[in-house]
């Protein structure tokens, strides 16, 4: 990711760390992201409080993160087609990606990382693909799944999700599937 990234935009300053132990000193940024991976970190409390950490006193830690499976129309019935074919296992490895997606826990935890939520804002996308098999593929074999799968698993979740998600096909057979998604900005306690 961070050799995209240097590509992308060489005039930024990349760094890469650990979530739970940023290596920058306390009250160095005037805003925090986290987007799109405080679901993957192992221990989020302890990410969001060394987010936290390095914010200044009146600076602002902000988190993108997708709202839960429950709440997503697209996702949910593939994360279901998913689970019909390839079982528990590979469900649960699928829910992680959703797994912050409930807002009351997600302001415990903020709260046990020393945030106070101050504002929240829940954003309806698209995530656009240029075909059903585009998305699964996408979906799956860009994902661990795909090492867990063999090729016949693989296809009974393409063939299962067209059912699945042609309400979501265009005319021209593209998908444009809605993708349900939290903001979370925060600040610090303070006293």
């Amino acid at each position: 990711m961070l050799t995209v990234a240097r590509r992308l935009r060489p005039d930024l300053e990349w760094q890469h760390g650990d979530a739970g132990n940023l290596p920058f000193p306390a009250n160095a940024f005037d805003r925090v992201l986290c987007q799109r991976s405080l679901m993957f970190f192992p221990d989020r409390a302890r990410a969001l409080a060394e987010m936290a950490r390095v914010t200044s006193d009146d600076g602002v830690v902000a988190v993108v993160v997708p709202a839960s499976i429950t709440d997503q129309p697209a996702y949910g019935p593939l994360a279901s087609v998913i689970a019909h074919v390839a079982g528990s296992a590979a469900a649960s490895l699928m829910d992680t990606y959703w797994s912050c997606g409930d807002l009351d826990e997600l302001r415990i935890l903020f709260e046990s990382a020393g945030l106070q939520i101050t504002a929240t804002r829940t954003h309806l996308g698209t995530a656009r693909f240029s075909s059903i098999d585009a998305m699964v593929a996408t979906e799956v074999k860009g994902s661990p799944l795909a090492r867990r799968l063999d090729e016949a698993a693989y296809h009974r979740i393409s063939r299962s999700a067209h059912d699945a998600l042609r309400t979501f096909e265009t005319p021209a057979g593209a998908v444009h599937a809605p993708l349900r998604g939290h903001i979370v900005a925060a600040r610090r306690f303070h006293g």
